[in-house]
């Protein structure tokens, strides 16, 4: 600088330059970038600068460091730092709103109570099922779901959930029914009988008259679903009734017997010779027989084929047996002898070898009980000292036991594991021998 006087002076100013562009950034507080029904605001923060204005593009919707997002876009913050530089970042924002839908759904049915199998289809997601159409937790998920056991038709409700965590608008109706089980059907004779001589048949019919399958000994018998079954077959018949895809029970059997023939008879079996007054039980294996006799003055027969001897002789006694195809009739011949269990005396004249004539003796021998199923007790008196011999015989004189040296006073028992039939004891002592009669029964 020069003054007027010529003089001069100096004077100095330094100048500097600060034009650093701040560094713009942006944090994502949330960490993701996509907004969906459970995901309604994204926060994020501008860094770098000293202010800042964040905008989508159109219109400035921020002047903090912080901003929540709610709509979709891109969004652009300017930084600016103290020396009035500027600097830009952008974050992109999109958004995932889709509902899912239910596209289809399947109802499920069972007989009675029980489980039921419900199934369910969705545009996406996961398939929630509820037990209301509204509230409530959830039962399960998936396309198919389970019921609990119920015993009534039940209404179950389905949604989705997608992964962006929408819902559908409504719950879905889905039926679990139960249908009862129907009970079993009457079955009759509609024509004919059920027992008959082949050829022939029978025609049983069944009520109610739709829906019917029969069976034979609770085999299926293909085809036969009509009310009425016409057959020629023996055996047990009987029928379901099916409503709404339920089987009833089987019914009531009706047994159908096929003769091709008279009836096969068995021999008669037991003892045919029997005393006067006195029972023999005869038995035929094949059942539902008749008895009867030839001659009732001889011998008649009960029910039960128990005879019963009337007088000395021979009749017939027989054993009839009925079926549709004819009857077959056994017989036997039964002898009635005289009263059995009476004494006979018969003394040996000595050195005579005959015998001569009846005579009063000491010997005497008395059978308890006579008749028996069990054993016989044969009582021995006598007034002489000298021992006994016992000899038992059968109808046919063969011996079937013997029994020596018995003292007079004696109880002996026989009979054990005697077969049925007529026995005759006969006692010896010294030259005098006594014969009883004895009747074993079954």
């Amino acid at each position: 600088v020069t003054g007027a006087n010529g003089c001069t002076a100096t004077a100095s100013i330094t100048i500097t330059q600060d034009v650093t562009v701040p560094t713009a950034g942006i944090t994502n507080n949330t960490g993701n970038t996509v907004l969906t029904c459970t995901q309604t605001s994204i926060s994020v923060t501008a860094t770098g600068g000293a202010s800042y204005s964040w905008s989508d593009g159109t219109t400035v919707v921020g002047t903090a460091a912080n901003l929540t997002i709610t709509a979709a876009g891109t969004y652009t913050v300017t930084v600016t730092g103290a020396n009035g530089c500027t600097a830009t970042a952008s974050i992109t924002i999109t958004q995932d709103v889709t509902v899912p839908t239910i596209t289809g759904t399947t109802p499920g049915s069972r007989c009675g109570s029980g489980t039921v199998v419900l199934g369910a289809t969705a545009s996406s997601g996961t398939i929630n099922w509820y037990a209301s159409p509204t509230g409530g937790s959830s039962l399960g998920t998936g396309t198919s779901f389970t019921t609990p056991s119920i015993t009534a038709t039940t209404s179950y409700w389905v949604d989705a959930t997608g992964a962006n965590g929408c819902v559908t608008a409504s719950r879905t109706e889905v039926i679990a029914t139960v249908n009862a089980i129907p009970a079993a059907p009457s079955i009759v004779v509609s024509e004919g009988s059920t027992t008959f001589c082949a050829p022939g048949t029978v025609i049983l019919a069944a009520d109610p008259n739709t829906g019917i399958q029969w069976y034979r000994n609770t085999v299926l018998l293909s085809g036969e679903t009509s009310a009425n079954i016409e057959t020629s077959v023996a055996g047990n018949y009987s029928a379901t009734y099916t409503l709404n895809g339920c089987e009833s029970p089987q019914s009531s059997v009706i047994t159908v017997t096929v003769h091709t023939g008279p009836p096969a008879v068995d021999p008669i079996t037991g003892n045919t010779t029997v005393s006067i007054s006195g029972t023999s039980q005869l038995s035929n294996a094949t059942p539902n027989g008749v008895w009867s006799t030839n001659n009732s003055g001889i011998a008649t027969v009960s029910t039960t084929g128990l005879i019963a001897g009337v007088a000395e002789g021979n009749t017939t006694i027989n054993y009839a047996v009925t079926n549709t195809c004819g009857t077959t009739t056994v017989s036997v011949n039964v002898t009635v002898t005289g009263a059995g269990g009476r004494l006979l005396t018969v003394a040996t004249i000595p050195g005579s070898g005959s015998l001569s004539r009846l005579r009063e003796t000491s010997l005497s021998v008395t059978a308890m009980p006579n008749t028996t199923t069990d054993q016989f007790n044969l009582v021995i008196k006598s007034k002489e000292n000298s021992a006994i011999a016992v000899r038992i015989l059968d109808m046919y004189g063969t011996v079937v036991e013997t029994h020596a040296k018995i003292a007079p006073g004696t109880t002996l028992k026989v009979g054990s594991g005697w077969s049925a039939g007529i026995y005759f004891a006969e006692v010896l002592q010294g030259q005098t021998k006594q014969v009883i009669r004895l009747v074993k029964m079954n």
